[in-house]
């Protein structure tokens, strides 16, 4: 038995180096070809700065093809094991197929750590790393500047968020006014400008027929408390409280909601560190929990918070998928009876096909906050082990 294990771990191990190295060549290129290419064609800039960026991009990538990587290599031990007649064999010897493939198991949960480091630790910092190569070799794309979707806290007695950024278009804009670790503001605007002047020492933040939430004891007019003095040089300062009008019906007793054509607020310009920030993709578990945290403390509801909370459990789901793909993988690999590697390849890209739809669809339901949407991204784990451990069960029995 103990013969066994080993020459299966080893056809594993040996599977698992080849398909990590393929994929993570295919996945470096597609991802970071692009924009390493754009740093030499128009920064000059030296081999050792191209070297660096694919180092730092190196564990990013590998937050991907890890998971993929062991799906790929058990489906093509199995099924190797299973055309060659090696497991009839086996199983003819009197050896269950769940005692053969336990250390298979061992392995994936082992490797599951390993991805949680990369995907948590290791990952995160790559990408931040890179993008400030891009950041310091001159690439001004505004989507490299100012991160889109997470919480900005880098201003004292502000908290703004910024769903999506298209040129100079914001979209999905969340902005809060804190004063003495409460909400006082709360902006909110499907459409938002960011508009550049040379000759400033600010950009102005323009929002689109935004909906203004403030508590009736502070008034509208504590939003100017804080306003940088630099509206003297827009062409639409912010707009009087008069120029407000008050909405029909009242989100609360303690809030009263407001809204007005066009509001400008004017913010430090992105060349500052805080703007080089991580977004929530890009952030560490430390890092997430230490964003959940300050934004819990500043008063946020908590389903302001869920961005945060799904990017987290997103980040832990995923990092524990081998296991569900391992158990999936070696019942589809016996049954497919194939050596050859590119059907493996497609059984196993069928497979994330299949995962990453149900992922997004339990992403799509982040705004029933009554369904725990951020628990939901746990869903296609459950799925792929209670299929797999179904499968297994029933070829062992077979």
């Amino acid at each position: 038995m103990k013969t066994l294990h080993i020459y299966l771990l080893t056809q594993i191990l040996k599977n698992l180096l080849l398909t990590v190295l393929v994929l993570t060549f295919l996945f470096l290129i597609g991802n970071a070809l692009r924009d390493i290419l754009k740093l030499v064609a128009t920064h000059n800039v030296p081999l050792k700065t191209v070297l660096n960026a694919f180092a730092y991009l190196l564990p990013f990538v590998l937050v991907y093809t890890l998971p993929i990587a062991f799906l790929t290599s058990t489906i093509l031990v199995f099924g190797k094991l299973s055309s060659d007649l090696e497991l009839t064999a086996i199983r003819a010897s009197g050896i269950s197929l769940t005692s053969f493939i336990h250390p298979v198991i061992a392995l994936s949960i082992s490797f599951c750590f390993l991805c949680a480091w990369v995907n948590l630790d290791l990952g995160p910092k790559g990408r931040v790393a890179f993008k400030n190569i891009l950041f310091q070799a001159g690439q001004k794309d505004l989507k490299n500047l100012i991160p889109e979707g997470r919480f900005i806290t880098d201003f004292p007695g502000y908290v703004f968020y910024v769903g999506k950024i298209q040129d100079d278009r914001l979209s999905n804009v969340l902005f809060y006014q804190i004063t003495n670790g409460k909400k006082m503001v709360d902006i909110r605007s499907a459409s938002a400008q960011l508009i550049n002047d040379p000759s400033s020492e600010t950009l102005l933040l323009r929002f689109f027929k935004p909906t203004i939430f403030t508590r009736k004891s502070g008034g509208i007019s504590s939003l100017y408390s804080n306003t940088p003095d630099s509206t003297s040089q827009t062409n639409n300062p912010i707009p009087s409280p008069d120029n407000f009008q008050s909405l029909s019906e009242s989100p609360s007793a303690d809030w009263r909601a407001l809204y007005t054509g066009q509001l400008d607020f004017p913010i430090p310009r992105p060349n500052s560190s805080a703007f080089r920030k991580a977004k929530l993709s890009e952030m560490t578990l430390t890092q997430l929990l230490k964003e959940l945290n300050s934004l819990k403390l500043s008063g946020l509801p908590d389903a302001d918070l869920l961005p945060i909370k799904i990017q987290l459990h997103e980040k832990l789901s995923f990092s524990f998928a081998s296991l569900g793909f391992t158990l999936v993988g070696i019942p589809l690999g016996i049954q497919s009876h194939r050596k050859d590697t590119s059907s493996g390849i497609a059984i196993a890209l069928i497979l994330m096909l299949v995962y990453y739809a149900l992922l997004i669809a339990a992403k799509s339901l982040q705004s029933f906050t009554s369904l725990q949407p951020h628990l939901l991204i746990w869903l296609p784990n459950l799925i792929f082990q209670s299929l797999g451990t179904f499968l297994i069960h029933k070829k062992n029995s077979s």
